[in-house]
């Protein structure tokens, strides 16, 4: 574990009890029951470690005197797919797939690298931050759809978005077949650019 040379020899302890247990939450005298009798260790220090703890956001406190364990955050490159469901998911080198809220994945492409911070509880990994690494380049098939000069390329590709054009094109190339790259999509852009 990092951080424990600044933690005391009672905050060491509770930290490896809460660590080790399957079980969610505790308060202090359940801890305090896991404790050797021949340590010399009281329910005061056990409960003053727990809200040392807690202030070193090494545990949490769900609900009050209740106290359960923190993961450390991990980061590894995941790859963004996109299921026949319609759903954006990240797949890791080892075949691992995690679910991230869909408003965080709106504005990654298939087949993009993203680096993926998160915390593991239980089986289950609780994404924290997502980061773009790398964007794979390609060109994406679909149909122009030009009004007034403002073009658009309605994709035939599933999990890409519309994709709004640079260049202003002329009317009468209305729903003709096209390739496009895409050159940016920004955070809080709702279609990506090309």
């Amino acid at each position: 574990m990092k951080n424990n040379k600044k933690l005391s020899f009672v905050e060491r302890i509770v930290l490896a009890i809460l660590e080790d247990s399957k079980r969610g939450t505790f308060n202090s005298n359940q801890v305090h029951r896991k404790i050797p009798i021949d340590d010399d260790i009281g329910k005061d220090q056990i409960f003053s470690a727990l809200l040392s703890l807690t202030q070193k956001k090494r545990i949490v406190q769900p609900s009050k005197g209740h106290f359960q364990y923190i993961s450390p955050e991990t980061e590894e490159l995941f790859k963004v797919i996109f299921t026949y469901s319609g759903d954006k998911l990240l797949k890791n080198e080892s075949g691992e797939i995690i679910r991230a809220p869909k408003e965080w994945l709106r504005n990654f492409l298939p087949d993009d690298f993203v680096l993926v911070s998160y915390r593991t509880k239980g089986k289950r990994k609780e994404v924290i931050n997502i980061t773009l690494k790398q964007r794979t380049p390609k060109l994406i098939l679909g149909e122009l759809d030009v009004f007034n000069g403002n073009a658009f390329l309605l994709t035939e590709e599933p999990g890409y978005p519309d994709i709004k054009l640079q260049d202003s094109l002329t009317d009468d190339l209305d729903g003709l077949k096209a390739s496009v790259e895409i050159v940016e999509f920004k955070i809080k852009q709702r279609h990506p650019v090309g």
